[in-house]
């Protein structure tokens, strides 16, 4: 999955986001990679990885509500939605809560 977001043959989403010349074309893509980038570090975490590849450091917690606020911004999804799926989420009863992601993470 690293290599999604920094591959050694520069074929990887941050390239092919500063390669596209529509803005809007380009912030989906530099979502997508905000998206991956912590799906990655929270593998990396889990793993109990002590040294994360460069392009991770500076990931966290607070980047998950980053993304979430980045695409509210970008007008691809409304605050309602965002609720809907976070209680969603939170939500132990459903085949997609928290919890059942976590396993299929690992």
């Amino acid at each position: 999955m690293y290599l999604l977001i920094d591959s050694p043959v520069y074929k990887d989403i941050g390239e092919f986001a500063q390669q596209e010349e529509n803005p809007k074309k380009q912030e989906i893509w530099y979502i997508v990679l905000d998206a991956i980038a912590y799906i990655a570090w929270n593998l990396y975490r889990k793993r109990d990885v002590k040294f994360l590849p460069q392009a991770l450091e500076s990931i966290s917690e607070d980047s998950a509500f980053d993304f979430i606020r980045n695409l509210e911004e970008s007008g691809y999804i409304k605050k309602e939605d965002v609720n809907n799926v976070l209680e969603i989420l939170g939500d132990k009863n459903t085949d997609i809560s928290k919890g059942n992601i976590k396993y299929m993470l690992l």
